[in-house]
């Protein structure tokens, strides 16, 4: 069904070009031909672009003039505003309302979230358009003006629906991995997404969930910030002859093997403190101390059979059992490294697209496990597993560099978890 439902349009009844006008004589038997049309064709779901907070509210409001509700519900009920995060969601009884712009500001990161921006980014094309402070013009106008006015209206639906299929089939995977109703997780933060996700495996499991924590503004000062990954600035010029090293997952692969969790983690560091006492200024690994304390030090930590212990900060993991969220980020690397295998092995090119929507899903949620660890509102906060992950991650992309330099590879740009370098012969050893 294509269609503009308007109180203009009779100049235009008999042009092929504009079949999909559908003439009403009020906005009262506009706003009743929009909830006919839903019924009629047993609409499953609405998508809007913000229309959570314009369309839905305005439409309310216009139509609570003319003396009727939205009942689209599939009871007969009208549209109810509910709090969902920060903002209110329009939300009808057995019909799934997605907002997209939503969905966007979570999808991609633009400097503006405009349809038109985001329809651009998306297919390398402009969409028809016309500047909000002349729709009026347009409107009073007629003739060509309107014309590209009801255009430009039907332009819209059919952006937002093309960039709906683009990216619903991500969201609908989440939903089924995160195990939450599909309307909460489109309005949901990637860390909200990772947090039911965790409740839910934990459910499996009989693992005991934790409430939110309650910090103060004392406690969050007296914790600090997390340091971060390591970048260095790079050097300027034209350079020749580059390679990129890049650590794979590097984050939720220190996770897994340094069990970083807070299940495991032992609160009471005293005996190590007292062993590195003579290593204060170790505090940003290997730019900072000589070859001496770090052998010493690296020595020392890599030693100890029952814990992993964290650098620069000296935090303990146990080795055994494995932690909750190791465990539950491991079962979804394994699941997407299976999906991808899938993907590789069928020549069907429906398949292939259901399976790639799956492992992005995957790849998503994995990518977002360690930065929730510093989240104050997150179930399984730690600032303690916040700080070994960056640390150990700063440790490992250092080293890879150290290394480097030994091949002829002389870094001149890094952050995070990979760097670039260039191939400098005379620095190789031998």
């Amino acid at each position: 069904v294509r269609k503009v439902i308007s109180t203009k349009g009779d100049e235009f009844e008999h042009d092929p070009e504009m079949y999909f006008i559908e003439k009403v004589d009020s906005e009262k038997e506009m706003i009743e031909s929009f909830i006919k049309t839903v019924k009629e064709n047993n609409i499953d779901i609405i998508i809007g672009y913000n229309s959570d907070v314009f369309d839905f509210p305005y439409l309310k409001d216009r139509a609570k003039i003319w003396g009727l509700d939205l009942d689209l519900g599939v009871d007969g009920s009208g549209v109810k505003f509910i709090r969902i995060g920060f903002n209110n969601a329009a939300t009808f009884k057995g019909l799934l309302h997605v907002d997209l712009y939503l969905v966007m500001r979570r999808y991609m990161s633009l400097d503006r979230y405009t349809l038109e921006r985001v329809y651009f980014e998306f297919f390398g094309e402009e969409k028809i358009d016309v500047p909000g402070d002349r729709i009026y013009e347009f409107w009073d106008n007629g003739g060509k003006e309107l014309k590209n006015l009801f255009k430009y209206s039907l332009d819209d639906v059919v952006s937002t629906l093309k960039i709906a299929q683009e990216t619903l089939p991500l969201n609908l995977e989440l939903t089924r991995i995160v195990g939450q109703p599909f309307v909460d997780v489109t309005r949901m933060a990637t860390g909200q997404q990772a947090e039911w996700y965790l409740v839910r495996k934990a459910y499996e499991v009989d693992e005991v969930v934790p409430n939110k924590p309650n910090m103060t503004m004392k406690n969050i000062k007296e914790r600090g910030s997390n340091s971060g990954g390591y970048v260095k600035e790079p050097e300027i010029g034209l350079h020749e002859n580059l390679v990129q090293f890049d650590f794979k997952s590097l984050y939720p692969t220190l996770i897994i093997s340094k069990n970083i969790s807070p299940d495991v983690l032992v609160k009471d560091n005293s005996s190590y403190n007292a062993k590195f006492e003579d290593f204060e200024d170790y505090e940003t690994g290997y730019d900072e101390i000589d070859n001496l304390k770090e052998e010493e030090i690296s020595s020392a930590i890599d030693d100890d059979e029952e814990y992993y212990i964290s650098p620069e900060h000296f935090f303990k993991f146990k080795k055994e059992p494995q932690g909750f969220i190791p465990s539950a980020l491991e079962d979804i690397l394994n699941e997407r490294f299976a999906v991808k295998n899938r993907m590789k092995a069928t020549d069907d090119p429906i398949l292939r697209k259901s399976l790639d929507v799956q492992q992005q899903a995957l790849k998503r949620l994995a990518n977002t496990m360690y930065g929730v660890y510093g989240f104050l509102r997150f179930r399984w906060y730690s600032f303690e597993c916040a700080q070994s992950i960056t640390a150990w991650g700063r440790q490992h992309i250092k080293k890879a560099m150290k290394e480097a330099e030994d091949y002829g590879f002389k870094a001149i740009y890094a952050d995070t978890d990979g760097f670039y370098a260039k191939y400098v012969p005379e620095m190789k050893k031998e």
